[in-house]
């Protein structure tokens, strides 16, 4: 299989999706980020190539618009395997006639391997659909750039939905109850045994899609909740456009890939490995497989009997990724003058500090010692070592120093995903 090589999307290129493909409720199974994606990428393609009966393009391609940098053929596959169960209702109508039907996304998909050549995805659209689907009537202009640069399905459901009313009069989208949105944000197939409350929708699905979309979107969107008494029954969503500069989109680093090799070396099943890269951020993934590598060659521990057990606590517990804790006086404040993304990173600097520190006390005594012996044995300048001696950690500037020391070491320069998850936790 081909090397994919993932690049930053153009800011200009859009892809015109017709409003029946807006806000689709699963029927079985689930729609993920990827799929969402690729769909997307398929259907750029489609229009750029016009009426033809069979669509390709080489999976490198695909997969680098689609910001996922993943070589293993099989998760494609699986992602691929979603996009063609997912289906689309559809309406017409002419002075002889209603119509109505059903139809998949896709009607057929293929990879295609050629030793010394590639591999190629080859796909078509439903027939009865796609003149609708390649020049619709009415349709949502989404950006591939921003579509590809949000990181949860159910942000990137939300921005499709609210990108069909941005240009509404109105200013809001459709109002309809909240159990109408679930599904088609989180894109879960739900049985009718499931009775979910609505504080946990908009704890774990609504704030942070919203938060995310508001950080890299060209609009702002806020929660309207309509109540029967203290009861939330309906929701829809207010847009805006604000003045204010959005953060870099060119900075958003892709989707890892790699970190699923990593999953599936470590024994965890394919389900599961998906499961994970779908629901957590990548840079916390990657600290727990860390950890988990750590603590299974720690010779002075009891051994593993399984890595991917351990690696499973570990994301439960949030051994990576410890509570965010009061930052402390010494952080210089930023003045007003500064742009958001300097405030980010400002901001993100003390957090990322005080995670250093705690890293530092959850370490046994004997790792404590050797990371003060690399850390303060180093080029850290004669008046910290001085005062290091004196004081040890009582010295702010030796505390301050140790947790820099850390904060290179194991993270290095913030990335602008790890900025965009820092602004999201704050709103």
């Amino acid at each position: 299989m081909e090397k994919i090589a993932v690049a930053a999307i153009e800011q200009n290129k859009s892809v015109r999706r017709s409003n029946e493909t807006i806000a689709i409720l699963p029927k079985a199974g689930r729609i993920t980020l990827l799929t969402r994606r690729i769909f997307n990428i398929m259907l750029y393609f489609s229009q750029i190539d016009g009426v033809k009966d069979v669509y390709r393009r080489s999976i490198g391609e695909i997969m680098s618009h689609a910001q996922f940098g993943s070589k293993n053929s099989e998760i494609i596959k699986e992602h691929l395997r979603l996009l063609r169960g997912i289906e689309v209702e559809w309406n017409s109508k002419t002075d002889e006639e209603k119509r109505w039907g059903i139809s998949g996304m896709i009607a057929e998909v293929e990879i295609i391997e050629k030793p010394g050549i590639g591999t190629f995805i080859e796909w078509s659209l439903p027939p009865k659909i796609r003149d609708r689907m390649l020049d619709p009537e009415f349709y949502t202009k989404l950006s591939l750039q921003i579509h590809s640069s949000l990181r949860t399905g159910s942000s990137v459901a939300l921005f499709e939905i609210c990108s069909r009313y941005a240009s509404n009069p109105s200013g809001v989208t459709q109002r309809a109850p909240w159990e109408w949105w679930r599904p088609r944000l989180t894109g879960t197939f739900e049985t009718t045994d499931a009775k979910p409350e609505y504080k946990y929708f908009k704890r774990d699905v609504l704030k942070p899609s919203i938060a995310e979309i508001n950080v890299l979107a060209e609009f702002q969107i806020e929660l309207i909740e309509h109540k029967n008494g203290k009861w939330v029954e309906e929701i829809q969503f207010s847009i805006t456009r604000p003045k204010q500069k959005k953060l870099n989109l060119d900075m958003i680093e892709p989707v890892d890939g790699a970190l699923l090799e990593q999953l599936l070396r470590m024994g965890l099943s394919q389900s599961d490995a998906q499961s994970f890269f779908v629901s957590h951020d990548a840079k916390f993934i990657k600290a727990t497989i860390d950890l988990t590598e750590k603590r299974a060659a720690n010779p002075k521990l009891p051994a593993l009997l399984s890595q991917a057990a351990w690696f499973k606590s570990a994301i439960e517990k949030k051994y990576a990724k410890p509570p965010e804790l009061v930052a402390t006086p010494f952080i210089k404040k930023i003045e007003d003058k500064t742009s958001r993304r300097d405030q980010l990173v400002a901001e993100f600097a003390v957090h990322r500090h005080q995670e250093a520190l705690r890293y530092f006390k959850e370490l046994t005594p004997e790792e404590q010692a050797q990371k003060l012996t690399e850390c303060f044995a180093g080029d850290v300048g004669l008046t910290v070592k001085s005062e290091y001696r004196r004081k040890g950690l009582t010295s702010k500037i030796a505390e301050t120093t140790l947790a820099k020391w850390i904060v290179d070491q194991l993270w290095g320069e913030p990335t602008s995903e790890e900025l965009l998850e820092y602004s999201m936790q704050q709103k």
